[in-house]
C-alpha cells in the first residue's frame, strides 16, 4: 500500500492543478522533491481538477453571509457595502486559500470538504 501524501506534496499537486499543469509536470516536481516521492495519479489528478478545486470554490463562494469567504477571514460583514469589488475578490481568494491550506494539512474526502472551523 502506497504511503499517504505528506502536506508539502499535497500542496504541490493543489497549486499545479490550479495552475493549470499537467499530470507529467507535477510528477517531476515531486520527483524532484524527494527521492521517495508518491507520484500523482491520473485518477488523483483528474479528481483535484474536477472535484476538488471546483467543490472548494463553490465552498468558499456560497460562504454565509456574504458569499465572499469575508466570515471564513474574520471580516466585519457590517462594512461590507463599502468595499470595492476588487477587495471582495481578495476575500474570495483569502477564503480559498484557506480552505486549501486545510486541505493540504489534512486532506478530506469530497464529503468533508468544506464547512467547519480552521
Amino acid at each position: 500500500m502506497p504511503r499517504n501524501y505528506t502536506p508539502a506534496e499535497r500542496a504541490l499537486c493543489l497549486i499545479g492543478v490550479l495552475a493549470g499543469k499537467g499530470l507529467e509536470e507535477i510528477n517531476s516536481v515531486l520527483k524532484k522533491g524527494s527521492s521517495d516521492y508518491r507520484p500523482l495519479s491520473a485518477r488523483s489528478h483528474e479528481l483535484l481538477r474536477t472535484a476538488y478545486v471546483p467543490n472548494m470554490q463553490a465552498t468558499v463562494l456560497s460562504q454565509e453571509p456574504l458569499p465572499f469567504g469575508a466570515p471564513a477571514v474574520g471580516i466585519d460583514t457590517g462594512r461590507i457595502d463599502h468595499m470595492r469589488r476588487q477587495d471582495l475578490q481578495r476575500l474570495a481568494l483569502a477564503g480559498m486559500y484557506k480552505l486549501q491550506w486545510k486541505h493540504c494539512m489534512h486532506p478530506s474526502t469530497m464529503g468533508q470538504l468544506g464547512g467547519g472551523d480552521d
